[in-house]
């Protein structure tokens, strides 16, 4: 039955690589005659799309067959989990909006997300006792569809502003969407490079007295733009000394 699982979730992971790339065809600018193709590849996208749901369910039930629990235990359950409730939301607006766009951004986020649930251990364990209640299944699960629906939401709506906000003319409106796309910006450039500095496994460790007279080890995961005072620096890059320099 773990098999199983496993074989649907890979199964699920294929299907929706394969309904991105049909959601990519449906947003070209055509029309006429065009129009009704488009069409098909919008809805063939979604079909796909809900195949690979049906078959990430069925990873769902299959899985907490063979564990005897519901299968949001740890790290890799939970965030497959989240992975699938991205993916039902999407479905769900999908159909009240009608947007094949939408597509582009919540199928390959579930994909990046499943991709990075399988670097946690993927083995069915007991649960701990702490985890043996009824709150596993109702807690976990809710929030986890709570966080997929309005992440879904929050791409919906980025999607109409940049769509029907004239960028043309500056306004109110434009002001504040810039806001928003600057913010968006700046939080994935904050997680790309936390995470490309976490993947290096980087660390700036500063020697310091503090002011009690006790030597003091300070450690910086991101290259340290200003460091203790009068601390010196043992392993790491110091930008504050390149700064210097260039000044």
């Amino acid at each position: 039955m773990a098999e199983l699982s496993s074989n649907l979730l890979y199964a699920a992971f294929i299907l929706y690589l394969i309904a991105t790339f049909l959601f990519g065809g449906s947003i070209k600018d055509k029309h006429g005659a065009e129009e009704k193709k488009q069409n098909k590849w919008a809805k063939l996208g979604i079909f796909i799309t809900i195949l690979g749901f049906a078959a990430q369910i069925g990873y769902f039930i299959t899985r907490w067959i063979a564990a005897g629990h519901a299968p949001v235990s740890n790290l890799f359950e939970f965030t497959t989990f989240f992975g699938m409730m991205l993916v039902g939301a999407f479905i769900l607006i999908y159909f009240l909006y009608k947007t094949p766009a939408l597509g582009l951004f919540a199928l390959p986020i579930a994909l990046l997300i499943i991709a990075y649930a399988s670097m946690f251990p993927t083995e069915i364990s007991p649960l701990i006792p702490a985890l043996q209640s009824d709150w596993l299944h109702i807690h976990v699960t809710t929030a986890a569809a709570g966080q997929s629906i309005l992440a879904i939401s929050f791409v919906t709506a980025i999607i109409y502003l940049i769509k029907f906000v004239d960028q043309t003319k500056s306004s109110k409106r434009t002001f504040w969407l810039e806001v928003i796309m600057f913010t968006l910006v700046c939080t994935i450039g904050f997680v790309i490079i936390t995470s490309s500095f976490a993947a290096m496994d980087y660390k700036a460790n500063f020697d310091w007295v503090d002011k009690k007279g006790a030597e003091v080890k300070q450690e910086f995961n991101l290259p340290a733009l200003v460091g203790p005072n009068e601390g010196k620096l043992i392993e790491g890059i110091d930008l504050n000394h390149w700064w210097r320099c260039l000044h």
